[in-house]
């Protein structure tokens, strides 16, 4: 009888029972607190920014006039450090400029169940002329 194939050629060999066997190892993680319906968490447990360096303006962009708001979403460990930040919304002359100032923010630590625990932020960066 010949081998199985598929569509693109003959099927994968199979792994040995003891690689499928092998349990991955134990990864432990923080728990996480997701901030998210006001409804849910009070404001004193809100994530709030407790300093911040200056907002550097990209020069190109203010020659452009640019001007708007970069939506940066924040990975926060329990000391109010940002461990990774990505931009959600924005404006390709101003989004690194938004990373670089809140991934250089601290925020307030965040507790559940009594614990300092990870957090999850959305910041508003907002870049205007005046």
């Amino acid at each position: 009888m010949a081998p199985a194939t598929t569509p693109t050629g003959p099927a994968p060999a199979a792994r040995p029972d003891s690689a499928a066997r092998t349990p991955a190892p134990a990864i432990t993680l923080p728990e996480t607190l997701m901030i998210s319906l006001a409804a849910r968490n009070s404001p004193d447990v809100w994530p709030r920014i407790v300093s911040s360096p200056p907002l550097h303006y990209p020069e190109a962009a203010r020659s452009e006039s640019i001007q708007g708001v970069a939506w940066v979403l924040a990975l926060v460990d329990p000391a109010g450090r940002v461990l990774d930040a990505w931009v959600e919304r924005g404006l390709p002359e101003l989004d690194a400029a938004a990373l670089s100032w809140v991934s250089r923010s601290r925020f307030a630590p965040c507790e559940r169940k009594g614990a300092p625990c990870r957090f999850h932020v959305r910041v508003a960066v907002l870049f205007t002329l005046h």
